[in-house]
């Protein structure tokens, strides 16, 4: 579990390694991604609980990939616990060792807890694995130009614009700009020292 370094944290993260932890969050993940609104910028193609489940259990088993759920509060939790605590998921895609990189994505699905800063100490937690885990030197990470919200979480967390593909990026009958962001140690570093009660 990724945790217990922040002051006044709210969440922690649960790396999904096992059958049992998926089975224990994906109905509750599939109920997230049945609300439309919480979808509204994802590329979901199929919410259903067989679909999710066979998805996140190909990240679970591959090396390239790594998925962690976000769970409410910072206490020490077991497979009973986990449904009732999970409110999103954060993944790493793309692992490259040679070039230490990789692609980060995040889901709060719980609205009730939106724009309540569990989405920037959740990516935040999710870097802090990246580079201090498994050592990498970039975490890169796309959106699209109309999610404000998303574009103001990446930047609170110390990820910077770094490209955009013009266009690309359907949403519904839309197609919109899409855009890359970057997060390297020094700028993730600058962003959690101060808020760590742990030096890194």
């Amino acid at each position: 579990m990724v945790g217990f370094l922040l002051n006044k944290q709210k969440c922690v993260l649960f790396h999904m390694r096992s059958t049992a932890v998926v089975d224990a969050i994906i109905e509750r993940h599939a109920g997230f991604l049945g609300d439309p609104e919480v979808t509204r910028f994802l590329r979901v193609k199929d919410a259903s609980v067989e679909y999710q489940r066979q998805k996140i259990l190909d990240v679970v088993s591959s090396p390239f990939q790594c998925a962690m759920a976000v769970l409410l509060g910072t206490e020490e939790c077991d497979l009973q616990s986990i449904a009732s605590r999970y409110i999103g998921m954060a993944t790493l895609r793309d692992i490259d060792a040679y070039n230490f990189s990789a692609h980060s994505g995040s889901m709060i699905g719980d609205k009730s807890l939106w724009r309540m800063g569990f989405g920037k100490e959740a990516k935040l937690l999710q870097l802090y694995y990246a580079f201090m885990g498994l050592r990498l030197r970039w975490v890169f990470s796309r959106t699209i130009r109309s999610n404000i919200a998303s574009i103001r979480m990446l930047e609170s967390a110390g990820y910077v614009q770094q490209g955009l593909r013009p266009d690309c990026r359907r949403v519904g009958n839309d197609f919109y700009d899409e855009l890359l962001f970057g997060a390297n140690r020094e700028r993730w570093r600058a962003v959690w020292n101060e808020r760590a009660l742990t030096r890194v």
